[in-house]
């Protein structure tokens, strides 16, 4: 089985709601409740004078036999005597269960394979090799937006164990948490998780105020970071809707050649002139 899910999930419930597979399977202890009889119960009755001691059991490994039959407790093989108390105390632990087989939690441990293939996936769905990119291209609006990505509940895998899954990631620029369990032979058990994060060779972050007050200078930045291997060139472009920005100063379209795993921040100075509803695009 395996299920997908947004990272951010868990800051929100506190982390994850699913315990150990392994603890559900093999955490469980036997209860023991040993149970004695004798053959003297039936014949007790009547049998026992004033005073006498009743008879004892046979075969017991701690047997405590007294005068004091309040300060020993109470006798279950006594017929209301006052001496002779019986003091019977029986101990026994079954074994627990054995554990799983270490070669079965090495091979569920091993998540090395899954993250590699995790990460073909999602360099395929960025965009392929770093550097191909034509001149020009035409922004990808995202608009599969998901908390949740995938679930698949049955799984075959091969004699070695291992299994291939193809699919598609919502558009969200964020860290996935891919968990799976397995059941073997034996009800030989494990799980393993891996994350994945989500990203674009060439990402723009905008930062703005949520709201604006009229007469207020207000500083509009763009935070460009290049994930590829190689330098670009990037132009910067801010875009106003309606009349209640104005730019004060510097330039309206700024360009930088940004290094490769690099950042560079694009400053805009606006000037808010009138009320209304502002749009901002860069």
């Amino acid at each position: 089985m395996l299920t997908g899910y947004d990272k951010a999930l868990e800051y929100i419930s506190g982390g994850s709601q699913v315990g150990d597979i392994r603890e559900f399977f093999w955490g469980w202890k036997r209860s023991h409740e040993p149970n004695a009889s004798n053959t003297f119960r039936a014949m007790e009755t009547g049998l026992v004078r004033q005073g006498e001691a009743s008879p004892s059991v046979f075969g017991t490994a701690d047997v405590y036999l007294g005068d004091d039959s309040s300060a020993q407790g109470y006798d279950p093989f006594s017929s209301g005597a006052t001496g002779g108390a019986l003091s019977l105390r029986r101990e026994a632990a079954m074994p627990m269960a054995a554990p799983a087989p270490a070669a079965l939690m090495a091979k569920a441990s091993r998540s090395g394979d899954v993250a590699d293939s995790f990460g073909a996936v999602a360099e395929t769905a960025s965009g392929g090799a770093p550097g191909g990119m034509p001149q020009g291209p035409q922004p990808m609006i995202r608009k599969d937006l998901a908390d949740s990505a995938v679930w698949i509940a049955a799984v075959e895998t091969d004699e070695a164990g291992l299994a291939t899954l193809d699919f598609d990631l919502p558009d969200n620029l964020t860290t996935w948490k891919l968990r799976g369990w397995v059941m073997g032979m034996n009800t030989q058990v494990g799980e393993a998780s891996v994350e994945v994060i989500t990203r674009k060779d060439l990402m723009l972050r905008l930062q703005a105020p949520r709201f604006f007050v009229e007469k207020d200078e207000v500083v509009l930045s763009a935070n460009v970071h290049n994930e590829m291997d190689v330098a670009q060139t990037v132009r910067a472009v801010l875009e106003l809707e309606g009349e209640t920005l104005e730019v004060m100063d510097g330039t309206a379209e700024p360009s930088a050649v940004i290094e490769g795993h690099g950042e560079k921040r694009f400053d805009w100075r606006v000037r808010v002139v009138k009320e209304g509803e502002a749009v901002v695009r860069m």
